[in-house]
């Protein structure tokens, strides 16, 4: 199910038109219409195994367009979807086992602060992840926005689940 905010403006942020996707052999979402107005917020929610991150992925222009259309209208081309990496990023809180190299640690590590060295810190592996140094003024904006300077210096294995996220978060802004 989809819920909407209240509509702020009149203005277009995204439109599919008859929009059906293909993963693999299978269709998904057969002829699908649906208007996002700027400033809006939807909640997209449902059971598990519903679809609603294979929706994400496919706005996120993961997934070959069967049929009808889709407009970007924040992108400076709507109809360009070669320019949608630039502008959307899809943020997975799925196990980032492989994105954080946790394969060569064991699950108690963190907690052994003298097994963590030469575990990359969080400014590492945003500054690995991305082509800003701190002293970027962007840099410094995320890092502020999303209260990140007291975690800079921490091995990555350290964080919880809610700093990984943000410094995810980070990375993708």
């Amino acid at each position: 199910m989809v819920h909407p905010s209240n509509k702020v403006n009149n203005r277009l942020f995204l439109q599919l038109q008859q929009v059906s996707f293909r993963k693999y052999q299978a269709p998904l979402f057969r002829n699908l219409n649906w208007e996002i107005q700027e400033g809006e917020t939807w909640a997209i929610t449902g059971p598990s195994g519903s679809g609603k991150t294979l929706l994400a992925e496919a706005l996120a222009g993961r997934y070959r367009l069967l049929a009808g259309k889709i407009l970007y209208h924040f992108l400076p081309e709507p109809e360009n979807i070669w320019e949608l990496p630039k502008y959307v990023a899809l943020i997975s809180f799925q196990p980032q086992a492989s994105t954080l190299n946790y394969g060569h640690y064991y699950y108690q590590q963190r907690y052994n602060s003298s097994d963590t060295e030469g575990i990359i810190t969080v400014a590492e592996f945003l500054q690995n992840a991305t082509s800003l140094t701190p002293q970027h003024p962007t840099w410094s904006t995320i890092i502020q926005q999303l209260h990140l300077e007291d975690l800079l210096g921490l091995a990555v294995i350290k964080l919880s689940n809610g700093q990984t996220r943000k410094m995810l978060i980070a990375r993708a802004l």
